[in-house]
């Protein structure tokens, strides 16, 4: 069982799947996101693919990217 990671990991780890800057626009995360499902298509490489669709899902809500944006990336540190 893997330990949960803590949220502003798992934003940062979401950027790095998918290879997109802090910043990054709706239009930037979703053609990121073709260009690594072509990259590993579900049938060849499943694992991998789960990871690029669970970055992206976690990256496109906007109103979570508006949220990470304000709050910075660990809003809880002195």
């Amino acid at each position: 069982m893997q330990k949960a990671m803590p949220a502003d990991q798992q934003w940062v780890q979401a950027r790095a799947v998918l290879g997109v800057a802090d910043d990054a626009t709706a239009q930037e995360l979703h053609a990121a996101y073709l260009r690594r499902v072509r990259q590993h298509p579900p049938d060849r490489d499943p694992e991998q693919f789960e990871r690029v669709r669970n970055a992206y899902e976690l990256l496109r809500d906007p109103k979570a990217r508006a949220m990470q944006v304000v709050a910075g990336p660990n809003p809880s540190a002195p």
